[in-house]
C-alpha cells in the first residue's frame, strides 16, 4: 500500500506538475504569436518564462542540488508572491480576452460583408434616363 502512495506522490510532483507548468508556457507562446502588438507578445512570453524558471528553479530546491526558499507559483503559499503571480494572470487573461474578440470580430466581418454585397445584388438598378 505505502509503495502504491509513493509511486503516485513520484508521479505527480515529477511528471505532472512540471508538465502543467510547460503547458503553460506553450499556450501563452501560442498567444504571443496571436498577438498584433509587439509589447503584448514580449509581456506574455516575459510572464511565460518567469514562471517556467522560477517552476523549474523550484524543483531543483525541492531536489537539495542548491538550498533556498523559492516558492511555487501557483502551488506554495507566501502574501508576496501570492498577490503577483494573480496580478500577472490578471494581465495575461485580459490580453487572451483581447484576442479573442479581436478573432471573434475579424470572424464576423466576412459574413457582414457578404450579407451586404448579396443585398445589394438582389436590389433592381435604378437606370436613369433610359
Amino acid at each position: 500500500m505505502r509503495s502504491s502512495s509513493k509511486r503516485w506522490d513520484l508521479f505527480s510532483g515529477g511528471v505532472l506538475i512540471p508538465l502543467a507548468y510547460f503547458i503553460l508556457f506553450f499556450r501563452l507562446a501560442q498567444l504571443a504569436q496571436r498577438v498584433n502588438s509587439r509589447y503584448e507578445g514580449m509581456l506574455l512570453m516575459g510572464f511565460g518564462l518567469l514562471y517556467l524558471l522560477q517552476a523549474m528553479f523550484n524543483f531543483i530546491v525541492a531536489s537539495g542540488i542548491i538550498v533556498t526558499g523559492q516558492t511555487l507559483p501557483l502551488i506554495s503559499k507566501g502574501g508576496t508572491s501570492y498577490l503577483i503571480t494573480s496580478l500577472a494572470f490578471g494581465i495575461l487573461m485580459s490580453i487572451s480576452r483581447r484576442i479573442s474578440q479581436e478573432n471573434e470580430k475579424d470572424a464576423d466581418e466576412p459574413m457582414i460583408i457578404e450579407a451586404e454585397a448579396t443585398e445589394l445584388n438582389e436590389q433592381e438598378p435604378n437606370i436613369e434616363g433610359v
